[in-house]
Parts: C-alpha cells; sequence; structure tokens
C-alpha cells in the first residue's frame, strides 16, 4: 500500500480552552510514523457544526484519510456527527444495529441519548470494534471518540488500513551544547546538503548563556540516505552527541 496523507482533527471546547491537556494528537502521530503514512496537518477546533462542516470540507479532498477526534456522545454539545453530515450535505439517521447494540448493554438509557449515539451521517460505515461501540467512517472521514482509551482502543483495531508498504520513517537524535542562534546558518547549509531525502529538525532544549543544549532531528525513510546525513551532521558538528533509541520525544521550547 502506498504512503497516505492524513489530516488529524481534534474537536473539542476544552481543549482551546486549555482546560484539558490533549495526548490524543501525539499518539496518533507517533502511530502513523510507525505504520509509514504521512501525518500532513493536526488542527483543534471547537465543538460548532459549522466549524466541522467546513474542516472537513477543506481538508477530505486533499488528504487520503481524516482522523477527526472528538465531540461524540449524547450531551447537546457532542456535534460532530452532525458536522460531518453537513460537510457531506447528507442527514443524519439513526442506524438500527446501533440502537439494538445500546439496548442489548443492560442498562436503561434514555431515549434521547439512545438516538443520539445511534444517528450517524447518512451512507457512513460501521467498522466493527470488538468489545466497544462501532467506530464510523464517512468516506474517508473516520471518526472517533475523544476519551484517549477508547480512541486508541478503536484506532488499532484498523490501523493496518494506515501500514505503507514503503518504509516507515527513521529518526536520529543528536544533542548539540551550541545555542540554535548562534549555529542557525550552519544548520540551515546542512538541511540543504542532506535534503530532500532527509528532514532536519533544530529544537532548543535549554536556552540561555550558559550551557545552552540543542537538539538535531534527521529523519528519512531512506536508511541510506539517512546514513548519509548522520555523516554530513557529523561532519558540520563534530561534539554532537548521538542519542540512543532514536525516538524519543522532543519538547520544543523555542519560538
Amino acid at each position: 500500500m502506498a504512503v497516505k496523507s492524513i489530516a488529524i482533527v481534534i474537536v473539542g471546547d476544552e481543549l482551546l480552552s486549555g482546560r484539558i491537556r490533549d495526548v490524543n494528537a501525539s499518539y496518533l502521530a507517533q502511530r502513523l510514523r510507525e505504520l509509514g503514512s504521512d501525518l500532513q496537518r493536526i488542527e483543534f477546533i471547537g465543538d460548532q457544526v459549522s466549524m466541522i462542516a467546513e474542516t472537513v470540507r477543506r481538508l477530505s479532498p486533499c488528504h487520503d484519510s481524516v482522523l477527526l477526534c472528538g465531540g461524540i456522545g449524547p450531551t447537546h454539545d457532542d456535534v460532530t456527527m452532525e458536522g460531518v453530515a453537513e460537510a457531506f450535505g447528507v442527514g443524519l439517521v439513526q442506524r438500527p444495529e446501533l440502537v439494538a447494540l445500546l439496548h442489548a448493554w443492560g442498562k436503561k438509557l434514555p431515549e434521547g441519548a439512545i438516538e443520539r449515539l445511534a444517528s450517524i451521517p447518512d451512507g457512513a460505515e460501521l467498522i466493527t470494534v470488538e468489545d466497544h461501540f462501532p467506530a464510523v467512517m464517512k468516506e474517508n472521514v473516520f471518526i472517533l471518540p475523544g476519551v484517549p482509551k477508547l480512541l486508541r482502543a478503536k484506532f488499532e483495531w484498523f490501523a493496518h488500513l494506515f501500514r505503507s508498504d514503503e518504509r516507515s520513517v527513521e529518526t536520529i537524535l543528536f544533542v548539540l551544547e551550541r545555542s540554535e542562534l548562534v549555529v542557525a546558518e550552519a544548520i540551515a547549509r546542512l538541511a540543504e546538503t542532506v535534503g530532500p531525502e532527509v528532514s532536519l529538525g533544530s529544537y532548543p532544549q535549554r536556552l540561555g548563556p550558559i550551557s545552552p543544549e540543542l537538539q538535531l532531528v534527521l529523519t528519512a525513510r531512506n536508511p541510506a540516505a539517512l546514513e548519509r546525513a548522520k555523516t554530513a551532521l557529523l561532519n558540520a558538528f563534530p561534539d554532537a552527541r548521538e542519542l540512543s533509541g532514536g525516538q524519543g520525544e522532543t519538547e520544543w521550547d523555542g519560538v
């Protein structure tokens, strides 16, 4: 399977207000990298039908898949299904199999909650997820819950759809005890040397005139190109120290 271009959209007023810290975007980004997909965009938007619809209409045509996360549930502010339906110019339909599944849970749910949970965009597909409520896909838009545990369970059930036959992205991390301000031009020259097959990122880890620390990250699908880039980096910065593993998280402390 060829490399897929992906967009992630995270829905939730609570995220935009800063009350809740998002973990779903970073999880999905890491998994997509491991699967070999090409994540091109992450957007955070509020719980508004018109905003969700506009975002889906804009991103769906220019990406192979859109992962839309959050805003699914029985309350008034769970409007993701409505937004997706509006984006594709369809209505919401109540699916009998979802109604039956909700009744089978053994708990007496209010009819209003059942109606909202069982209503999805007309023409959408249901993706069976063992021991969980089905995931919903409308054309190339995968609709996932915002609760991290549920999102991960559902995504992993169909993660194989995002696996590429090409090599997954590999990363090599280096630490350089220099200020980014001092070496910015040298980094730019190095980026021109190793590109376009290899991406070079620069991320300050510790700022200030005393003991500054900079992380340099090489990323590529081609192992040979990555090794050439590594050699070029060490030639440019002989004091750079390679970090073991190469897959650690980087906290950007820049501006």
